[in-house]
């Protein structure tokens, strides 16, 4: 689930056995000298099982809906809060247009109900 507004959009990933800040970046196509800072971290001191780190969607966060040769997309949701409706959504996550939110999520009208899964888009 995408987490901020842009543009500080990120991803939640908890840390699991024999991940380190380079096979994180890997997963999620990131520098590690990104995922450090946005967490307050030092690279050189590692990191903890379990532990929750913040993945920045900054260059690795397409909202064109088509991938390179060598890569796979993967979809990244939103989910609706209380009083949050589409223009709301459209202009947290890059200004994106309200047509196409309602085209990638084949929504017809312009509400959403909460706990609603919207994609809004891939990384």
């Amino acid at each position: 689930m995408i987490e901020g507004t842009s543009p500080n959009l990120y991803l939640n990933h908890t840390v699991a056995p024999k991940e380190n800040y380079y096979s994180i970046g890997r997963i999620y196509n990131i520098s590690p000298k990104e995922i450090a800072p946005l967490n307050n971290l030092q690279l050189e001191k590692g990191l903890s099982l379990g532990q929750t780190i913040k993945i920045p969607l900054t260059s690795n966060f397409s909202q064109a809906g088509s991938a390179a040769a060598d890569e796979v997309l993967v979809p990244l949701y939103h989910i609706v809060q209380e009083k949050e409706g589409l223009f709301r959504i459209s202009t947290n996550y890059n200004k994106l247009p309200l047509e196409i939110l309602k085209q990638w999520n084949n929504i017809k009208t312009e509400s959403v109900s909460n706990g609603t899964k919207i994609n809004c888009r891939l990384s």
